[in-house]
């Protein structure tokens, strides 16, 4: 099994949600389609079949996922968006997912406006439900983002500075002025956060 993302679009860090346009790969010994498994972290808003043949098939998916944000290093944030696929019914005895290398990674051109694109990487994991059942294959693909530092800085702390500054300067004002000043200062504050 391969993902390829061609773009992630939407990313809600309130949300935790994301849209990512990919395709999705299979190669198998017996015929399986899409019907057999299962975005876990999401779900697919469209789908079209590339290529279908008995033991290899292609989809291109499109598909809102879930993330789960980490904001420890708020404004300079990290996150890891991973599209995660597991069989629906059959178990590990029945089908073992095998990550397809050369049909994962991410498009170079693929960008997420504010984000930058760091890292990608792709694991499996047997998952259980039940204590004494059979795990299930999960097929785990991560995406590694970053807000651009830039933006950053513009977006959080220039304003902050700016005002910072104003309300500073208009201590060398007359004092009727500054009163004027510095509510307007505050109000700014205030429309910015």
């Amino acid at each position: 099994m391969g993902v390829y993302v061609n773009d992630f679009n939407e990313f809600s860090v309130a949300d935790g949600t994301i849209k990512a346009s990919f395709y999705l790969t299979f190669v198998s010994d017996r015929n399986v389609s899409l019907d057999d498994i299962e975005i876990m972290n999401g779900q697919a808003l469209s789908v079209d079949m590339i290529r279908d043949n008995t033991n290899e098939k292609e989809y291109r998916i499109t598909a809102e996922l879930t993330a789960d944000p980490d904001l420890h290093r708020f404004p300079f944030d990290r996150h890891i968006i991973t599209v995660e696929i597991e069989p629906k019914l059959m178990n590990e005895l029945e089908m073992v997912l095998v990550i397809d290398q050369a049909n994962s990674g991410i498009d170079p051109e693929a960008d997420l406006p504010g984000w930058g694109l760091t890292s990608t990487c792709s694991d499996i994991f047997n998952r259980t439900y039940v204590p004494s059942e059979v795990p299930y294959s999960r097929a785990v693909f991560g995406f590694g983002i970053e807000r651009d530092a830039t933006s950053t800085v513009l977006k959080f702390f220039l304003p902050i500075m700016l005002i910072i500054v104003v309300a500073l300067s208009s201590l060398m004002l007359k004092i009727s002025s500054r009163l004027g000043l510095n509510a307007s200062m505050f109000l700014a504050a205030v429309l910015i956060h």
